[in-house]
């Protein structure tokens, strides 16, 4: 980057390059992934629940499981029937161990 200074008494021209205004630093890629799901619980006259939920990339669905409990406090895994994601064409699609978070089609 080049700044450039005049002097009003001399016309003196002063040029002044600045070599680090733009510093591109590369940002750590996370280890986490978003994982959006619909939550079917045992109980029928419970709706189904949409939950987004952070992951680990190398995790799997008993992660997903895990973090979908953390957000409905006195819940537990018994109460989970399935666990679903809607697909882009609206299908559902019902997920099944040990499928990791990076094979689940509604990660964002």
């Amino acid at each position: 980057f080049k700044s450039l200074l005049q002097c009003t008494s001399c016309d003196f021209d002063s040029a002044r390059f600045e070599p680090f205004v733009y510093l591109s630093l590369p940002l750590p890629e996370s280890t986490f992934r978003a994982v959006t799901v619909v939550v079917i619980w045992n109980d029928p006259v419970e709706p189904p629940v949409v939950c987004s939920v952070r992951v680990p990339k190398t995790g799997n669905l008993g992660d997903v499981k895990r973090e979908i409990l953390k957000l409905q406090p006195g819940k537990n895994g018994e109460n989970i029937l399935g666990i679903s994601c809607l697909k882009p064409n609206g299908l559902v699609r019902i997920l099944k161990s040990p499928l990791s978070p990076s094979r689940i089609p509604c990660v964002t």
